[in-house]
């Protein structure tokens, strides 16, 4: 997945490149405009760049890049929308959550 590419990029460059980092950040969310998820993911990865919250940010990134690769897919996922409501009803293993190892 090209979204999980650009955060492993991402995680990479956080070890002091902001600039690199925030250009990355800004391609993933291109990349991925038509996935709610997605976005709401790479928002919360914005908020530690934006503070140049170096090993959270890496850690973040790092875990998210492996859960997106990996991770099992719904039937219903196809369905590009992302409700918090829906996500919780899943089965945890299903579950897209916005920012990993956070509850819902």
């Amino acid at each position: 997945m090209l979204v999980a590419y650009y955060q492993r990029e991402s995680a990479d460059a956080a070890r002091g490149d902001w600039p690199r980092v925030e250009r990355i950040v800004a391609e993933a969310k291109l990349a991925s405009q038509d996935n709610e998820w997605m976005q709401q993911s790479l928002a919360e990865l914005e908020k530690y760049a934006h503070r140049k919250q170096r090993e959270q940010f890496a850690k973040e990134a790092r875990y998210s890049a492996r859960a997106m690769s990996k991770r099992m897919v719904s039937a219903d996922e196809m369905d590009l929308s992302y409700s918090l409501d829906l996500e919780s009803e899943k089965a945890a293993y299903l579950r897209r959550k916005t920012e990993n190892g956070k509850t819902m």
